[in-house]
């Protein structure tokens, strides 16, 4: 979600929001602050808490006992005097969002989220979706050379597609080929394909994503796989 004026934003998911050209000169020349939205335990993290680690990266002191409308406030004043991109990522709904939007025009707020953000005036959604076939297929070849791709680019598109064209689950499946010199595309492509669906609860688009996951998960030895999982349980 991104915004440059007061109280606008506009939405994007799956991208990179901090990637943004004239961050630390031009437009936007005291930088990029993101901060998580959700937790490594899937929870929505307190919008006081937001608003503290926002205050903090920005060097200002945070008075103990203040509460969400007077951090909120101050996160206003703070952004106030300054020009900057404020990334605020994985947005579970809009009531995340409103309370850290600064009235200053001259900063720029990107808010990811996995669906719709409503409620924000004047927000710019962009949603997108994944890679077209061709970037995607470049895409593995820069992980598994082009040779591999060349011998059956048919497949290479077919695996593309069962990623959803989303670069994370083919830069798994390009890091799977790549620990595999003996394997072909078509190998991976069609254990990807004939993995049965266990993720109905998973909204569509991040089905491809987790069957990707479970596939390199399944290829490890049992220790290597478990460690694995136990990562999921570190801090972020």
């Amino acid at each position: 979600t991104g915004t440059d004026a007061a109280g606008a934003a506009a939405t994007a998911t799956g991208a990179l929001p901090w990637a943004v050209p004239g961050t630390g000169s031009g437009d936007y020349p005291d930088g990029v602050l993101r901060v998580g939205l959700t937790d490594p335990g899937g929870g929505r993290v307190p919008t006081e808490r937001t608003a503290g680690e926002i205050l903090g990266l920005l060097g200002v002191a945070v008075p103990p006992g203040a509460d969400q409308d007077e951090l909120s406030e101050m996160v206003r004043e703070a952004l106030a005097v300054r020009r900057l991109v404020l990334v605020l990522d994985d947005a579970a709904d809009a009531e995340q969002v409103d309370p850290l939007l600064p009235e200053n025009p001259d900063c720029l707020v990107l808010a990811t989220a996995t669906g719709p953000l409503t409620g924000i005036p004047d927000v710019r959604p962009c949603t997108l979706g994944g890679l077209e076939a061709g970037a995607a297929v470049r895409l593995l070849a820069r992980v598994i050379g082009q040779v591999r791709i060349t011998v059956d680019p048919r497949t290479a598109e077919s695996l593309a597609e069962e990623c959803g064209g989303q670069p994370a689950a083919l830069a798994l499946m390009g890091g799977l080929l790549a620990a595999h010199p003996m394997a072909s595309v078509a190998d991976v492509a069609k254990q990807l394909h004939e993995l049965p669906e266990s993720g109905e609860q998973l909204p569509t688009g991040a089905r491809p994503l987790a069957r990707a996951f479970r596939l390199v998960h399944d290829s490890l030895p049992g220790t290597a796989a478990r460690i694995l999982r136990l990562l999921a349980l570190a801090p972020a």
